[in-house]
């Protein structure tokens, strides 16, 4: 950490440049990642929702993991969202399928029988159509560095399920009637 005083400090987002610049007194530059046109301009579907969850990005395990996915499934049922967890739809949308995501899903469909989609290698236009049909848009991964797929999931109308470790949540968490729903990952010591 005392070399990384005197480096010059790129960071991923506003809310890390934010802690690095009031911890080391120094002016940080943030790397901006813009959401492109597409997501702000596509229009925002008006209650017609086709699938309850949906997950875009690459699929890893710190991405998406099993008691993460248990967690916000039970969630759904003793809300009330869904009856029971074979009336769930979830859409996974993916640049590529991998051996990790076949297992994943494959349990996930196992265990609670319901209706999963999968999109691979989807362009822009398609994902915001799916996103704009999408209820609630998900991610397990507990450090986003900022999260871009977590604001056009926002800038599309959906819901979002994110860890309460992700740098979003400062950025909106005092919005009113805020559209992020946290959850303290299972594997997150409280």
């Amino acid at each position: 950490l005392f070399f990384y005083r005197w480096v010059i400090c790129i960071a991923p987002s506003p809310v890390s440049s934010l802690i690095n610049s009031f911890k080391y007194s120094r002016n940080i530059k943030v790397v901006q990642w813009g959401v492109s046109n597409e997501y702000l301009n596509y229009p925002i579907n008006d209650d017609q929702f086709k699938y309850h969850l949906t997950f875009l990005g690459r699929p890893n395990s710190q991405k998406l993991n099993i008691s993460s996915i248990d967690l916000i499934i039970n969630n759904f049922i003793d809300s009330k969202i869904v009856v029971s967890s074979s009336d769930l739809k979830i859409a996974f949308l993916m640049p590529k399928e991998n051996k990790y995501s076949t297992n994943l899903i494959n349990n996930i469909h196992e265990k609670y029988k319901c209706s999963i989609k999968k999109f691979i290698n989807f362009s822009d236009l398609e994902i915001c159509d799916i996103l704009s049909k999408t209820l609630y848009y998900f991610n397990c991964f507990e450090w986003e560095a900022f999260g871009i797929t977590n604001v056009e999931a926002l800038c599309l109308g959906c819901n979002i399920i994110i860890p309460s470790t992700s740098p979003i949540i400062p950025m909106v968490d005092n919005l009113k009637e805020s559209p992020i729903y946290k959850y303290n990952p299972p594997t997150l010591l409280n």
